[in-house]
């Protein structure tokens, strides 16, 4: 469906000589990027709103995608599974961050979470099967920006659990994104 919609969207480009035929793939390629995302997001969104909880989901979502644009990751058979899979887990890490800030756990599992991806992310970051055909400089790229973008990360939520404790399930949401998305890795 997807792939379908690319194709004609990226024929018509080129009938219309927005881009070059030589191009064709690689828009294709990144016009299903960016249809997914927006599908994910609007999902996300609607999710959000319908379990009350819509700034935690989106701050799963930006945090996850972050990370995948840089490490990778490992996905399934197809786009609905993932999506199902994916909101399923974004749902459960917000449930989990919301029940566990009234006890005032979230720090702990907030830090082995983080702690837990990181060892994830040294030892398998960038994905192999995804950038398998990418050159040795283009590796050490990647992996130095999902390292810059798990401190970025690991510094809003720092900042987060020290402007106010109430914060702190926007926290541990995002470690659990960063540890799933680590765990994609695997």
């Amino acid at each position: 469906m997807i792939g379908t919609l690319s194709v004609k969207i990226c024929k018509s480009l080129v009938k219309n000589n927005i881009i070059k035929f030589d191009d064709f793939q690689t828009y294709i390629k990144k016009l299903q990027k960016i249809i997914l995302l927006i599908l994910d997001v609007i999902g996300f969104i609607v999710i959000g709103i319908l379990f009350n909880c819509l700034s935690q989901m989106m701050l799963f979502i930006i945090s996850f995608r972050i990370m995948r644009m840089f490490a990778g990751g490992c996905w399934l058979s197809n786009y609905i599974k993932n999506f199902i899979c994916f909101s399923t887990l974004a749902l459960i890490s917000v449930y989990i961050s919301s029940v566990n800030e009234i006890s005032g756990n979230n720090i702990i599992i907030t830090v082995v979470l983080m702690i837990i991806a990181l060892v994830i992310f040294f030892k398998q970051a960038p994905y192999k099967l995804k950038f398998s055909s990418c050159s040795e400089e283009k590796r050490k790229k990647l992996r130095r920006n999902t390292f810059i973008a798990y401190f970025l990360q690991a510094l809003v939520v720092l900042i987060l659990f020290l402007i106010n404790k109430n914060l702190s399930s926007y926290s541990c949401t995002i470690a659990f994104a960063i540890f799933i998305q680590s765990v994609t890795l695997l």
